[in-house]
């Protein structure tokens, strides 16, 4: 929507060739951005979703970094994909919730798959989680972040609950928060 914007206001300034430039200057960061996912990620699903959520967070100003080593075959296993649906997105959107203030906004994502598992990571470099807070933050309506807040982690607890994985939690005060899931995963060998 942003780009959009800025779009439509060079049209109305007449700013052609600025406009051409800056068309092009997107398609070129956007093939690259697919090459990377999809170089990782071999489902056309899980690809697609994980490029639009570093879409959104590239829209909101935050500097998406995408690392692995081991690409994720297609999943054979069609049921757990909602699971991992609801994993990657609230998993992404807390770490959009945790930099959202910071003067530089970065989260990294790494993908790999190893030995039939999916590992998926998610590191920002916000204000981290307090201490305190760390043995609840999958409670239901447990949040740091005000009030009818706290349903985002609960949810990912559960579908890594209904698909056998597992998280663990790694947060510093004022050095930002890393969730890394491991999930049982079925695919086809790439």
């Amino acid at each position: 929507m942003n780009r959009l914007h800025v779009m439509s206001a060079m049209v109305h300034t007449e700013s052609y060739e600025e406009l051409k430039e800056y068309i092009d200057q997107i398609s070129k960061n956007y093939q690259k951005e697919i090459g990377s996912v999809s170089r990782l990620v071999k489902d056309p699903v899980l690809a697609g979703y994980i490029l639009n959520k570093m879409s959104q967070l590239r829209e909101e100003g935050v500097t998406v970094d995408l690392k692995g080593e081991y690409p994720l075959p297609d999943l054979k296993d069609s049921e757990q994909m909602d699971g991992l649906i609801t994993i990657i997105g609230n998993l992404s959107e807390n770490a959009y919730e945790a930099v959202k203030n910071q003067e530089e906004k970065k989260v990294t994502f790494t993908v790999n798959y190893e030995e039939g598992y999916f590992y998926f990571k998610v590191q920002d470099n916000g204000h981290g989680i307090d201490p305190s807070d760390k043995d609840y933050i999958f409670e239901k309506g447990r949040s740091g972040k005000g009030q009818n807040r706290g349903y985002g982690l609960y949810l990912t607890k559960r579908a890594l609950d209904n698909v056998n994985g597992s998280v663990e939690v790694i947060s510093e005060k004022e050095e930002g928060t890393t969730f890394a899931v491991k999930v049982p995963y079925k695919g086809e060998e790439v």
